[in-house]
């Protein structure tokens, strides 16, 4: 995929009301919060559009709404765009930060199961490859999800190295759970509504409580001896906060 190296380096991250950015995209909702990610990419592959298109492809196979995005980009950075090669300018660094914005589109939207998500992804002048990625996103905790786990999911693919578990599978039980709020979510029930192992429900949670979107409930055990997890709900956390 162009470079087995490391290719995001996470600068800065906050979560909050952006108003500098209504003027940027129509579709922003105003009052709306948006998670903001201060992100400098280091990707030149030999054959950008290329790779981008299988990015894009290996995508869909966790994230099938990415093709039906209204993306409104330059034409050659919108998404499976069959611009042929040479014919637009394309910054790969650029191109990746945008992928990885509607990466987290995505996510937002699935997780919370809102209809309408949008974001933008600005570049830095101080900076060639930084850029600042905006989305919409109604929680903390879920922002702090997203761009743990779509970084991650993201560096992997460009890397071509395997992903760490089941993208899909652990986005079905953030919005399970995110259905569940205020209430707490059994780990025993969670398996039988996903039709999914106990065993494997539990990681999950346990990855989603790394990622700051799941709390244990202290002492909350059934017969059974499942644990319980609910929403963290975060909205009172420190603006500064980033994720780990």
């Amino acid at each position: 995929m162009g470079t087995a190296e490391p290719v995001f380096h996470v600068l800065g991250f906050d979560f909050g009301h952006h108003p500098q950015i209504l003027s940027l995209n129509p579709s922003f909702q105003r009052g709306a919060r948006t998670l903001r990610l201060e992100v400098e990419v280091h990707w030149q592959p030999a054959a950008p559009r290329e790779d981008l298109q299988r990015l894009q492809r290996a995508l869909e196979r966790f994230s099938p709404s990415l093709r039906a995005h209204q993306c409104r980009g330059p034409h050659a950075y919108r998404l499976f765009a069959e611009t042929p090669g040479g014919q637009e300018p394309l910054e790969a660094p650029l191109a990746l930060a945008h992928l990885l914005e509607h990466l987290f589109i995505d996510m937002v939207a699935f997780v919370s199961e809102l209809p309408s998500v949008s974001g933008i992804t600005g570049a830095r002048r101080d900076a060639t490859n930084r850029f600042d990625v905006f989305v919409e996103c109604p929680l903390r905790s879920l922002a702090r999800l997203v761009v743990g786990c779509g970084t991650a999911w993201m560096t992997a693919l460009v890397a071509g190295a395997p992903l760490d578990g089941d993208p899909r599978a652990l986005l079905e039980l953030a919005r399970l759970l995110y259905r569940h709020q205020p209430r707490e979510l059994d780990a025993e029930l969670a398996a039988r509504l996903l039709r999914r192992e106990p065993e494997a429900v539990r990681r999950d949670l346990r990855r989603l409580e790394r990622e700051r979107f799941a709390s244990p409930v202290p002492y909350a055990m059934n017969f059974s001896g499942s644990p319980r997890y609910r929403l963290r709900w975060a909205d009172g956390d420190s603006a500064s906060e980033g994720p780990r």
